[in-house]
């Protein structure tokens, strides 16, 4: 076990809450350092170089790219704790493993024994699956980035390469370690999943020869030998050579998914003589198909089980998972509102989710996309040609497609429809995938009180009531004052129904904001709708900050706003609407609201001004609501 370096002159002792102890290592990227945590715990911090942080630009996609890494779940990962600021230098805190990287492990003591490294195949595999389902692509996957701690191998730095693209990309383009690139990586072409899989093979040929599958002299060959010549796997054991081949395949189309691979070794592990297993390209992006699957089946489940352990943000019965032969999924379609993949909110949130569908049950999906000002006929007519066509169910998102689903959900009352962010009932096959705006309040309350300085916060919502917004408000003035008695909490109004302008008219958003911040208030909750870039600019103006809904706000703002967001409540659409599929794949869908909170992973906060410092905090709130020791109003 390596013991840190003392630290050199100049380096830091503290960095935010946590005594620097000593420093692990460094690298191109920056230094790693041993730190402890205010609780006692030992955690790692990496601080990027300051010569390759000048950008702010990078600074900000930095912080929200390693943000999002922070949504994977625990299997064999060191987790994401925080990412904050030092200075002009980034830095990301993570989970301590005590142990020596793959790297150092092979060339110090040897190569690993076939059983050895099958174990660390199947928990690396799974770690990528994990990483993969988070939407998250690690792009660095190599030997030196995966731990062999004392309960088994840890993957790190995942998601980093992304975030330092512009500190580390070179004159071609390129980012990434050369002997583990994927050949869409070398051609500069976009890197997904697939990109890991051929890189998690290379690293397993090292593991199992002390050497990656391509050689050369020089890294012009090396990257020539990877676009062009076959692997050498000798070396390798026999009964893992074919499994290898095919992630390392040139087209990434024909290449496992990390999810496929890790079936693939426990039915290998499990399956007598003469089992097939077959493994389908990601193209398809269909389950593995194992034969065997009677000898295999109880260790699969556990297997699926570790990729989403209870407590870990993702719905409880997630933990619960049945045979992939028992669910399964023909025709979805999906109608996206306006802005389609690229909106930045709730389309582009349940994307994952309907991805992880595709994969886990062998969803064929159409998506057809809203645009701006169109008739409702059009919505409607777009919702009857999914149905027509064979799929069931049919997912809309957005309330502005309420009307067009109760009109088509009634012409095709066998096809199961369902609808995010809509609670009007719409008919007797129409689920609404709503949330519990009371916890989102709660949550906000929490983050503008512990960020006020002033001791002292407030509430703008579009229409009062409005019961999804009255709620809202019930649980930010609890939310608030759990998290420090005494501070004061006002509310205001944009309109009051049955004048729903409220929801845009970003004038009088503004005026309300400002006098609330000339009154004393430092930090709002902005639940106003399209209202809510008024509020953003008021609080600019007067030096205030916000808090944002629903989604990352922060994006929609321009520089010089972006600075003002604490954090934004996000609702996790993904969640929402994978829990939806998974019943509808069970034959088990229940019409009416189905209501998702935090004991659901339902909500996350985007990355912010005050962020960092105030998580641990928001993360044990969380953790009660969804322990039932706190109870949210919601009026």
């Amino acid at each position: 076990m390596p013991e840190p370096h003392p630290l050199r002159p100049g380096e830091p002792e503290r960095l935010g809450e946590y005594r620097v102890l000593g420093r692990l290592g460094e690298g191109g990227q920056g230094k790693v350092y041993l730190a402890e945590a205010p609780g006692g715990g030992q955690v790692a911090i990496k601080v990027l170089h300051a010569a390759s942080s000048a950008d702010e630009t990078a600074h900000r996609r930095f912080v929200r790219e390693v943000e999002a890494a922070r949504r994977v779940a625990a299997f064999s990962t060191a987790r994401v704790l925080a990412v904050s600021m030092v200075g002009d230098r980034p830095y990301i805190v993570s989970e301590y493993v005590e142990g020596v990287s793959l790297e150092a492990r092979v060339r110090e003591r040897g190569v690993l024994g076939e059983d050895e490294l099958v174990r660390l195949a199947l928990g690396t595999a799974g770690a990528l699956a994990a990483i993969h389902r988070a939407g998250i692509v690690h792009r660095d996957f190599k030997p030196s980035n995966v731990l062999l701690g004392p309960d088994g191998p840890r993957v790190i730095d995942f998601g980093i390469a992304r975030a330092l693209d512009s500190f580390t990309v070179t004159s071609s383009g390129v980012v990434g370690t050369p002997a583990y690139m994927s050949p869409e990586q070398i051609a500069n072409e976009p890197a997904g999943a697939a990109a890991d899989v051929f890189s998690w093979a290379m690293t397993m040929v090292f593991a199992a020869t002390g050497r990656p599958p391509f050689a050369g002299t020089g890294v012009p060959a090396v990257l020539h030998a990877i676009l062009t010549s076959a692997p050498d796997l000798t070396g390798a054991p026999e009964s893992l050579r074919p499994l290898l081949e095919r992630c390392l395949a040139k087209d990434p189309a024909e290449r496992p998914s990390a999810a496929d691979i890790m079936l693939h070794l426990v039915g290998h592990e499990s399956a007598t003589p003469g089992t097939t297993l077959t493994i389908r390209p990601q193209r398809g992006k269909r389950p593995v198909v194992v034969a065997a699957l009677a000898a295999a089946s109880a260790v699969a489940i556990g297997a699926a089980v570790w990729l989403w352990p209870t407590g870990g943000g993702r719905p409880a019965a997630e933990t619960e998972q049945p045979p992939a032969a028992a669910v399964r999924l023909g025709k979805v379609g999906f109608a996206m509102d306006v802005g389609g993949r690229n909106d930045g909110w709730f389309n582009a949130s349940a994307l994952p989710g309907i991805a992880r569908a595709q994969d886990e049950f062998g969803a064929s999906v159409s998506e057809v996309e809203a645009v701006e000002g169109e008739e409702e006929k059009a919505k409607a007519e777009r919702l009857r040609t999914l149905a027509r066509s064979g799929h069931d169910p049919v997912i809309a998102v957005g309330y502005s497609y309420s009307p067009a689903v109760e009109t088509v959900a009634a012409e095709f009352p066998k096809v199961r429809f369902a609808i995010v962010e809509s609670w009007e009932d719409l008919g007797p096959n129409v689920t609404n995938l709503v949330f519990a705006e009371q916890e989102l309040g709660y949550l906000a309350g929490a983050a503008a009180a512990l960020a006020s300085r002033k001791k002292s916060v407030g509430f703008i919502g579009a229409v009062k009531g409005e019961p999804i917004i009255d709620r809202a408000a019930a649980g930010f003035a609890a939310g608030a004052r759990a998290a420090v008695p005494g501070i004061r909490v006002a509310t205001e109004y944009v309109s009051a129904a049955p004048d729903y302008s409220g929801y845009d008219d970003q004038g009088k958003a503004r005026r309300i904001a400002a006098r609330l911040f000339q009154a004393g208030g430092d930090v709002v909750f902005q639940d106003a709708g399209s209202s809510n870039p008024g509020i953003t600019r008021a609080a600019g103006a007067a030096g205030a900050l916000v808090v944002g809904a629903d989604g990352d706000e922060s994006q929609g703002a321009g520089e010089d706003l972006r600075g003002v967001f604490i954090t934004s409540v996000v609702k996790r659409v993904d969640v929402i609407v994978f829990d939806y599929l998974r019943s509808a794949a069970r034959g088990a869908v229940p019409a009416g609201a189905r209501v998702y909170g935090v004991k659901d992973g339902a909500f996350d906060f985007a990355p912010g001004t005050a962020l960092a410092a105030i998580r641990p905090r928001l993360e044990e709130i969380k953790r009660r609501i969804a322990a039932g020791e706190v109870t949210v109003p919601g009026t």
